[in-house]
Parts: structure tokens; sequence; C-alpha cells
């Protein structure tokens, strides 16, 4: 075997090293990074001299109020980003659930009057549902509460619907309210569900206040999707029936709005496919109206068909290009999907049109912030604040754009340029205070009212205005202190707690939200173990007793099994003491023995009579205590029986890990209440010991509940002396809480009196065998016992199983609202196990169904998140987006079949390779698959001595049984199957058949049967795939009929990375492979032989995007690859051992693809060209060759839907460097097609 020497080894790692780092570099240039914070000038500029302010405009009576700046709300856990709302976002209730403690789903608002007077209450969102059952009900109705007052209920034809101006927010007049001057809270409350399909449905994008004598006034100072005409009642219909608007369209096929009033109605539903049906038919009727477009758009971005919904926003633009709110809708929305690029795209392109558009750039220039391209975002940003300079208003309009879009500290600089420019102007100042209190500076923000005083001259307008903001500030903080306030003073007010928890997960402090839940399903717990000590009393007083009686019963057994024998010894002292003294009557001292032994003989009589009396008793205990445990058995029979038909063939049971994980979690916030819980049920599941540790402590010492917790510790665990000592501290307390521990401890036993009656030898005799024939019932008696304590356990369990499912009952509707704050968290595998046991307790709760298919899908469980979505879509097929969401991981994991022929051509050999093959994949974590290769090996030309033109043929069939586990992102792979082929197939001069016919036999004597073995292992995390793999396989050269047949041990391992770099427009992505191999190959015909060969390769690739339409890439890549092997036998010609090969080369790709618009049909064409150098053995260098190697591709790919049609060409070929003779060529074509056959639930 040939070993690699020293500096050769050296030389090669180092440049194998050295390429892997070079990779690294260039991978590492992605630009992710922390978030670019800009350099804020904070120093105010020193006040010289006092000015007079001037004051902000506003739009006198108009009290204007977004929806998701509620105080608290239990609509949803976060709000809805959308670009047709105000401010972006939007409030929006969708649940099939009742909120817990029947309360009502709410938004709570806090608002500033400026004047009295009387005012008109208008609000965006969705139209309330009728009060009349005869018209269609789409959305839910709602009541409000102003300032605690009686509740105002509203309903569709309590109010009248002004304009529609996003799809399913309309703005309504509510109704007149008189209000007065300060601070006025109002509660928006969804008490009823729509009838339409039993949600609970209601969407509130704003509302606003707007004094009467100003409603036919034009207002100038307002937001953009304010309503333009208060006073226009033309859209004021109620909504009809589906059935309605398509018998409108039957009549008139033409009537475009029909078609947009209809899918608005769809929009409204959830139903957005129906829509977008109705949508196109709008459009083909006025292909130039840029509406069902927009429609359509918003539509496909809603049912999650984000590059269809992109599409549309390009044929928009095209259409109508003037509109700039349609640009910055476009790039708002793709970056808001994560597609970056298109963001840009449409960014850039808009402000071609719109040069001086803010807007357009401020959104840019957050694109780039989220791609991480924070220099492009801080040019972006810094051109932007310089287009302001010497405006006001201009950057007054920046500063606010930062801020609505989330980001405070962008707006500093240009409130700071400001107050420099224009120190006059007050909502300069109270804008940059404002941006300190969202960034959580409150100093800063301290300072800045303080710098309004010091540099404006005193006035009663100043101090009114400033007295004013104040208030205005301190409403909503003002709120949540009374909410910690009113829980501070009733911390067991459970309803108010859970308003607290809301509160603080709507605010963003989430932690803080999910201890107060489980804090409340602690106290709910807790509540229900005190309320479960009570129902079960009676039993666990027949424990209390049973375990005292089983400690007297085993002092009983220990006194009698010793007794006997005492007796026996005493009686035998007694007599022969007496007959000592007897003989010799003068001998005191024989007489003193005489007088002891008779005592002790007395004694010992008389104690093992009371033992023996002591034993009736116990009898005639146990006899009452079974009856007793009879009559409770037969009702906790009856009881177990009415429970299992009341839960009929729900698969409920109690997770006691989950609600044991849960009191642990929660044991640093509430160690009473846990620790209370955590203490009877290790005590109910026989952990006596751990049940008093966990009480044993000053922070039970004055509740009776703990006190007899401990004290049943004691006694369960027959722990007497414990007992003794806490019931003389402590008999009052337990004896108020439990009355039959009194009883108990009253009937202790005494000690029996004293008596000098000598008993008869046939008295002793007969207490003897009384105790003799007792004690040979005490194994059954404590067999019994045994039993009866583990029935009354039993029993004990199932009552506290049917306690634990009431709990469940109680609170699952809690737990959902937990899921769903962990959901919002990703905190997955917790969100997981809340919605389990919302389901465990109600199977078809379609809305906790639905999101434990989202924590699934988010996880890597695909087929549990499946099945949910299917529950979902039997239930309602229209549910959200569970049918997308399916048929989308039905494609991902979908069944598939392959199919591809090859041929390859070189100077000795041609050969034909064909391969058909199924992957399917059961559920998450295991699959299986079937594949099948035809390899036909023709050499038509020999150069080795000995070597006759020859071929074979051989079939291969394997199995492979992939294993996922998705929690450690590891695919376990074996794979088995076997090689087959016939020696008729190749070349046998030796064969011979003669004249006779060829038989089955004979032919089935040819064919040869091998197995193929192997193991794959892949693990994969962000960037970086990982493998190793092995294989007990055959080396296919050697399977000429002229060659030795060789076994292989082939190993493998790569590493690739992917890296998109998405802080680059043009350029990505970035992507390396390095591999390596190695085989031992061992000869298993002929003469033994071994030998090894092995392989190492690095690559690395980038791309860049010439162009978008068509898509043209680029792709550089440059490749080193090093193979050897070692000779034993260098007359060895059973297969291709390199020796000492280099190989290092670039290359360049260039790729053109045609698709339509949806992305579901496309074709693409690549060629790709590579050269560089070739050598041959560098480790001896004994026959060292440099060649130069080129190589070359042509693919052409077609794409529909799931089938995959391909056609590849390649070649290669190295030449002498010196005079470019051609070594060696090959040429090889290759077809396939690949399908896969999910299975959808609709199309």
């Amino acid at each position: 075997m040939e070993v690699l020497s020293r500096k050769s080894t050296f030389r090669i790692f180092s440049l194998f090293i050295s390429l892997l780092l070079s990779s690294a570099y260039v991978f590492s240039q992605d630009g992710t990074g922390e978030e670019f914070i800009p350099a804020v000038e904070e120093e105010l500029p020193l006040v010289t001299e006092r000015i007079t302010p001037v004051f902000p405009d506003v739009e006198e009576g108009l009290i204007y109020v977004e929806g998701e700046s509620a105080v608290s709300t239990n609509f949803a856990s976060t709000p809805v980003y959308n670009y047709g709302a105000s401010g972006y976002k939007s409030l929006q209730l969708i649940q099939q659930n009742a909120p817990y403690g029947g309360q009502a789903y709410f938004a709570e608002y806090a608002f500033y009057v400026d004047e009295e007077g009387n005012y008109d209450f208008w609000y965006g969102g969705t139209p309330p549902g009728p009060r009349d059952t005869l018209f269609p009900s789409y959305a839910s109705p709602f009541r409000y509460v102003l300032d605690g007052e009686d509740p105002v209920s509203v309903y569709r034809e309590d109010l009248a619907v002004n304009e529609a101006y996003t799809p399913s927010y309309y703005w309504m007049s509510v109704q007149t309210i008189h209000l007065s001057e300060g601070v006025h809270r109002i509660r928006i409350e969804v008490p009823e569900k729509r009838r339409y399909d039993g949600q609970y449905y209601f969407f509130l994008d704003a509302f606003f206040f707007l004094r009467q004598d100003r409603m036919e006034e034009e207002l100038t100072l307002v937001p953009p999707v304010f309503p333009k005409n208060r006073a226009d009642r033309s859209f004021d219909n109620p909504f009809q029936s589906i059935s309605f608007y398509e018998k409108i369209i039957q009549e008139d096929p033409g009537n475009k709005d029909a078609y947009i009033v209809l899918s608005m109605i769809y929009s409204l539903l959830g139903d957005y496919i129906n829509s977008i049906k109705n949508l196109n038919k709008a459009a083909s009727l006025d292909p130039k109206d840029p509406y069902p477009l927009l429609l359509t758009a918003k539509n496909r971005i809603w049912n999650q068909e984000v590059t269809e919904g992109l599409t549309m926003y390009r044929q928009l633009l095209t259409l109508a290009p003037d509109n700039v709110s349609y640009w910055t809708e476009a790039g708002k929305v793709a970056a808001w999907t994560g597609n970056y690029r298109d963001s840009i795209d449409f960014f850039t392109r808009g402000l071609e049109k719109f040069p001086d558009n803010l807007s357009l750039k401020v959104n840019l220039g957050l694109t780039y912030l989220w791609m991480s391209r924070t220099e492009d975002a801080e040019t972006v940003f810094k051109e932007a604040q310089e287009s302001t300079e010497g405006s006001h208003d201009k950057a007054m309009e920046l500063g606010s754009l930062h801020k609505i879009n989330g980001y405070p500290q962008y707006a500093l600089n240009i409130y700071n340029q400001d107050l420099l420019e224009s120190p006059e102007y007050l909502e300069t100042y109270l804008n940059l205070e404002e941006s300190y209190r969202l960034l959580g500076d409150t100093e800063k923000a301290e300072e800045i009212i303080q710098y309004v005083y010091d540099s404006f001259e005193e006035s009663l307008a100043l101090s009114e205005y400033m007295n004013v903001y104040e208030e205005k500030k301190s409403m909503k903080d003002g709120i949540l202190q009374a909410y910690m306030k009113a829980l501070e003073e009733q911390p067991d007010n459970i309803p108010l707690r859970q308003l607290l928890s809301q509160t603080f997960f709507w605010n963003g402090m989430k932690e803080e939200a999910v201890d107060h839940s489980l804090r409340i399903l602690i106290n709910k717990l807790y509540t229900s173990m005190r309320e479960f000590d009570t129902k079960a009393a009676d039993l666990l007083s027949l424990l209390d007793r049973f375990f005292r009686y089983e400690e007297l019963f085993l002092q009983t057994e220990d006194a009698y099994q010793t007794g006997s024998r005492e007796l026996t010894a005493a009686q035998n002292n007694y007599e022969k003491a007496l007959a000592s003294a007897a003989k010799k009557t003068e001998d005191t001292s024989l007489a003193a023995k005489a007088d002891l032994a008779t005592q002790e003989y007395v004694e010992a009589y008389e104690l093992y009579k009371l033992w023996s009396s002591r034993m009736e008793e116990l009898d005639r205990n146990k006899a009452g205590l079974l009856k007793e445990w009879t009559a409770l058995l037969d009702a906790e029979k009856e009881n177990e029986s009415v429970f299992r038909q009341l839960l009929g063939e729900s698969e409920w049971t109690w997770d006691r890990e989950f609600n044991l994980n849960e009191l642990n979690q929660v044991q640093r916030s509430e160690p009473f209440l846990s620790g209370y819980v955590l203490s009877r049920l290790a005590l109910f599941e026989g952990k006596v010991t751990e049940a008093g540790k966990i009480i044993d402590s000053d922070l039970f010492a004055e509740d009776p509940p703990s006190r007899y917790g401990l004290y049943q510790s004691h006694l369960w665990n027959l722990n007497r002396a414990d007992q003794k000592e806490m019931w003389a501290e402590e008999a009052d307390i337990l004896t108020l809480y439990r009355q039959h521990l009194f009883d108990m401890e009253a009937s202790e036993w005494k000690e029996g009196e004293a008596r000098f009656i000598i008993p008869l030898p046939e008295e002793t005799e007969a207490l003897r065998a009384e105790m003799t024939e007792r004690s040979q019932k005490f194994k059954a008696d404590k067999e019994e016992n045994s039993r009866l304590i583990a029935d009354m356990r039993q029993a004990l369990d199932q009552m506290l199983v049917r306690q634990i499912y009431y709990y469940e009952q109680d609170t699952y509707l809690l737990r959902y609202s937990l899921g769903d704050y962990y959901l919002e968290m990703d905190e997955n595998l917790k969100a997981t196990r809340q919605f389990e046991r919302v389901l465990a307790m109600d199977p078809w709760n379609i809305s906790a169904n639905y999101k434990l298919g989202i924590v699934s899908q988010r996880y890597g469980d695909w087929s549990r998140a499946m099945d949910q979505y299917k529950k979902v879509y039997y239930q309602n097929p229209g549910y959200e987006n569970a049918s997308y969401y399916y048929n989308q991981l039905a494609r991902e994991n979908a069944d598939t079949v392959s199919v591809s022929a090859q041929n390859i051509t070189d100077p000795t050999r041609i050969k034909y390779v064909a391969n058909a093959a199924y992957q399917s994949n059961l559920n998450s974590w295991l699959g299986w698959g079937l594949s099948y290769d035809l390899t036909m090996d023709r050499k038509y030309r020999v150069y080795e001595t000995g070597e006759i033109p020859n071929q074979y043929k051989l079939h291969s069939l394997d199995f492979n049984a992939p294993l996922t586990y998705n929690k450690w992102n590891l695919v376990v792979t074996p794979v088995a199957g076997l090689y087959l082929w016939s020696d008729l197939y190749g070349v046998d001069e030796t064969r011979d058949f003669g004249d006779s016919l060829v038989t089955p036999a004979d032919t089935a004597e040819a064919m040869n049967v091998k197995p193929l073995l192997g193991l794959d292992l892949d693990w994969g995390k962000d960037f970086l795939e990982t493998g190793l793999s092995y294989r007990y396989q055959l080396e296919e050269e050697s399977l000429f009929s002229d060659r030795n047949l060789t076994r292989s041990h082939f190993m493998s391992a790569h590493g690739d990375t992917y890296f998109p770099l998405e802080s680059s427009y043009d350029w990505g992505p970035v992507m390396t492979r390095t591999y390596g191999q190695f085989e031992i190959l061992d000869t298993v015909s002929g003469e033994s032989n071994q030998n090894f060969k092995g392989q190492i390769l690095q690559d690395a690739s980038i791309t860049y995007v010439a162009f978008r339409e068509p898509m043209i890439r680029l792709t550089a890549n440059g490749t080193f690859n090093f193979e050897n092997g070692s000779v034993s036998d260098t007359t060895m010609t059973d297969y291709y051992l390199p020796r000492g090969v280099l190989e290092a080369k670039g290359g360049l790709r260039g790729t053109i693809n045609f698709h339509n618009e949806e992305y579901t049909e496309a074709l693409e064409i690549s060629l790709f060209g590579a050269a560089g150098g070739y050598w041959t053995d560098i480790i001896q260098r004994e026959d060292q060759t440099q060649s130069m190697k080129m190589e070359g591709l042509f693919s052409l790919s077609y794409v529909k839907q799931t089938m995959t049609l391909y056609f590849l060409l390649s070649g290669n070929g190295t030449f002498n460097t010196e005079d470019s003779a051609l070594n060696f060529w090959e040429f090889a074509a290759r077809v396939g097609a690949r399908i896969s056959v999910p299975s959808l639930l609709t199309n």
C-alpha cells in the first residue's frame, strides 16, 4: 500500500484548507448583522432667548383613534398588517371560541376631548351583523360602553355605511354622542357570533368623533383613509345573500360592479378563492380599470399566494404607473412577505417616476435595513433627510413616516435638525419627546418637556396646551396602573388577572402576560385541589384511619411474633424457679428468684393477653372500615360509570407530567399555590416523604389544609413519632380542620392494668394456642391490607382524574389564549402542549385545531399539521388558510416518481444507465422508497494485455426507509437491496453448451445475486447541510467477465452551505460543497487483493442576476479535487484506481428562465463551461503528467405544476499541455422526468 509523503500531504492539505477559508470568507459577506442604529445628536440647542411658540395645526373638533392603539384587547394578541388600513395595521377578531369566563371580546381605549359638545361617532371596519334574521349575517354586531355607562348595542340597522376604502373595511356613521371636556374611556365589545358560520368576526381599523358643527366642512389635516364625502349614503345598502348578487349577474353578465361587490362579500367571509374568481371576471369586462387588479393582488396575498399576488401588483403598475400609492403598497407588501428584492424593485422604479416622494424613500431604506444592508439604508435615510432641509412640513412628514413604520429612532435626527432650523414650532419638540418615549427613554423625554418650558415664552395658552398634552400622555398608563392596583387589592380575582394578562401581551410585555396566565391556571388548579379535598373527605378519612389501623396491625404482628416464645420462656423459668425453691426452702435467694420469675410470668401472660384483646379490637375496627369502604366503593363505581358515560368516545386523558411541569414552572412566582398542589399530588401518588418535604416550611405554617397535608404525610408514611410530635403542638388546628383526627388520636391504646393472679397452665396454653393460630393468618391479612390500600388509592385516583377533568373543562379556553401567546412568541413546543390540552377537552375546536396545525408545521411535524388542517377543512372548508397550508404541505411532501436514462461514451466504453424510483413519506418521521437501476456497460476497446472486448448487464434494486428526527434536524436512512446479473450476457469463451437445448435451469445457474447494504445520516440547520454515508456494494467495473469480482466498503462525508445573500439585490446565492470519500476494495473471486482509494473535493460558487425579465443568471464556480489510491498489485486491472490525481478548475454557467405569471410553468436553458489544470501522479512524481481539462454542459428543463422534464448533454476532455493532443474524452446524454403526486384537499 502506498503512503503519502509528509511534504506532499502537507501541500495538499494546505491547499484544501486555503480553499475552505477563502470560500468561508466569501459566504460570510452576506451582510447579516445587528440592526443599524443612527448616531443621534442629543445635545439640545442652548436657549439664549425665549421665543413665541407656533402651536401645531390640528383639525378642531376631530378626535381620531387607531384601532391598534387599544389599551387592552382580547380580539387578538397582535394587530394585523394591512396596507389599505389606517396606519398600515388593524385589529381583527376571528374566533370560534367564546372568551373565558363568559365575558365578551373587547377592545378598550382612552381618548381626550378638548371641547365639550355633540360629536358624531364613526368607525372604520366591518359593518355589524343585522338584527333582522332575514338578512345575511357576515360579521358580528357589537356594542360600546362609554365611561362605564350602560352598553349601547349596534346592529346594521343602527348605522349608515359611507364608503368602502379597502376589502372588508368600510367607514360607518354610528350615532351622535355628547362628550364633555377631558379624558374618556370607550370599550368596544363583541358579544355575538355572526350567523353565517358561527364565528366571532369583527374588524376595527380606526374610529373618530367629529363635532357636529364640522360635519359638512372640508377637513384637510386628516389621515389618508379618512372618509372623503361624509354625507354620501349611496353605499348604504344592507348586504344581501350571495345568491342575490349571483342572480343580478345572471340577468346582467356585463355588470362589473356586481362582480366587485360579490368579491367583497367573499373577502369578508374569508373565501379569497371565490373573491379572486369574481375579480378576474370584473377585470376581463374592463381591462383598463386598475381597481379589480388591486383587489385581486390583495386577495392573492391574503390567500398566501404571495408570488401570484406580487405578479398582480406588477400588472397593476403597468396599467396605472402614475399612482404613487400603488408603488408604495406593492413595495411594502413585498417587504412584509420577505420578498426584499421585489420590494426594492418596486420602490426603485417608483422613485424613478416620483423622485421626491418621501414614503417611497423611507420604505426603500427600511427594506434595505431588513436585509441588513445598513450602509444602503443609511444612505437612503440621509438623502431623505437632506431633502427636507428648510421645510418644516416635510420634516414632520418624514419623521411621522419613521414612527408609523415602527422606527422612531430614525426620526430623532430629523426633529433635532428641525429644532435648529425652525425652533418656533412646538410640534417638533413634542414629536421628539414622543419618539424618545416610544424608545423607552423616559429620562430624555422628560428633558424635552422641560426644554419646552425653558425655550418658549410663558403664557396661559402654552400652559393649557401642555397640561392637555400631559393628560393625553398619561391616559393609557393610567388605565394600566388602575388594572394593576385593582389586582393588588384582589389578588385572587381571576377575571381581573386575565384582563391584565391580555393587556400585558397587547402592550408588548409578553413574558409578564405568560406569567400571569400560568398563575391563573395554577390558582384555578389550587382551587380545584381544595374542592377535591372536600369532595374526597370521606375517602381520605377512611384512608387515614386505615393507615392508622395498618400501623397498629404491624405493631401487633411484631408482638405476636415474639409473644409465644417469650411467654413460653417466662413459664418455663417460672416452673423451674418454683421447683428449685421447693427443694431448698431455707434458701431465701431461691425464693426471691421464684418471686421474680413469678412476676415476670404474670407480666408476660398479661401483656400478651392484652395484645390478644388488641388484636380482637383491630379485627372489629377492620370490619367496620371494610363496611364503610364497601359503601364508598359502591358509590365510587356509580360515579365513575356516570363519568365514563359523560366522556363517551372522548379520548381525554390526564397528562400528569404536563401539569407537574407547569406547577414547577411557576413555583417561584406562586410558591404557596404550586407547593400545596404538588404536595397533594405527590401524596396521592404514594410519594409520601416527598409530599411532606414540599410543605414542611414556614410558608405553610399558618394554613390548616397544609398542616393537615403534612400530618397526613407522616400518617401515611407510618411515622408515629412525627405524628405525635405534631399532634402535641397543633391538635387544635388539625381537629378543627378534620374531626376524625381527634377521634383517631383519642382511641390510642393505653397500657393494661397490673394484675398479680398467676395464670393456670391451661390458661397459658390456651393463650399460646390462640396467638399461634392468629399468627398464621397474618400473611393473608397483610396481603389483604395492601390490596385494600391499593384499591382505596385507585378509587382516590379515579376521583382525582374526574376533578382534573372538570378543572380542564373550566380552563381550556384560558389555555387557548396561552397557546396563542406562545404561538406569537415562536415558543412552538409550548404552544403545542397548550393546544393539545384544549383539543383533549374539545376535539372539534376549529381554532385550536388550526393553530396546532400551524405550530406543528413550524417545528417540522408536517404530517400532524396536515391532519389538523384536514380536520379544520372538513369542519369548515373556507376556514382561514387551512386548505392552502394543507395543499402546500401535500406538495412539499408528495409521493414522487422519477425515471431517467443516460448514455456515456468514452474512448474505451459505452455505458447505458436507466433508473426508476418511487419515494413516499408515510408521516413526519418515517418514509420509504424503492429504486431500480439497469446498467449496461460495453467495453469495446482494450489496451491491457489479457483483456478482451466485453460487456455486462446489471440490475439493482434497493429499498430505503428514511427516519426523520425533526427535533435534532436529523435523518437516518437504512438501505437494503440486491444486485442481479447473468454470466450469459458477457463474453465467456470457456462456456460451451454443445448441441443441447439451453434450459431454464441453465439460465438460472448463470444468474448471480449479491446483497447491497447501506446507511445514510443527514443533518442540517440554517445554512448548513451535512451527511455521512456507508455502502456495502459491488465495484461495478469488476463485473466484466475477464475481471475478478470485487466488493467495496464505500464511505463518504459532505458539508454543503447555502447563503442567499439577502443583503444584495443582484448577487447570491453563495454555495460551497466540501466532500470526501474513502473506499476499501476486496476481491471476492480469484486471487485475494485489497486496495484503498479516496477523494477530497471542494467546490464554491456565486451567482449574479444579470436580468430579471426574463431571469438570466451567471454563476461562477471553482473546484478543487484530489484523488488517490493504493495499488497492492501493479498488474491489477479489475477496476480503476487513481494515482495522485489533482484537478483545479474554474467555470461559468449561464441560465435563462422563462415562466408564466403564476410560476406554474417554466422553461430553463443552461450552458456551462469550465477549464483548468489536471495532474496525475503528483505524490511519487515518477510519472507525473500535467494536462489541461475542459468541460461543457447544456441543460434544458421544463416544469409544469408538479412535473419536471429535463435533458442534459455534457462532455469533457483532457489535452496535453505541450502539443494540445487529446488524451481522454467523454460525452454523456441524459433525459429524465420527475412527477410529484400530492393528495390535495382542493385545487
